[in-house]
């Protein structure tokens, strides 16, 4: 065990330790509420299809979809 280890909680901090400024838990705040709110948005953009929202992928698959056009076998009864 460390010599220097003290298990007991600091109950005040030394007059060296810088303090955080506080508009920095302002700034964390202000940036949480607006991606949960662009977040939610989206999410409820996506489930009731609002034009500009983004496609689901069967969607997206079904608008892609070429048409599948059979080919005729070659004449001569070449075989691969």
């Amino acid at each position: 065990m460390h010599e220097a280890f003290d298990p007991e909680p600091i109950r005040e901090l030394p007059a060296d330790e810088p303090r955080t400024p506080m508009w920095l838990p302002a700034v964390g705040v202000a940036l949480l509420v607006t991606l949960g709110g662009y977040g939610l948005a989206v999410r409820q953009a996506t489930a009731t299809g609002t034009p500009g929202a983004p496609a689901t992928s069967a969607t997206a698959a079904a608008t892609l979809a070429v048409p599948v056009v059979p080919v005729a076998p070659a004449r001569g009864g070449a075989r691969p």
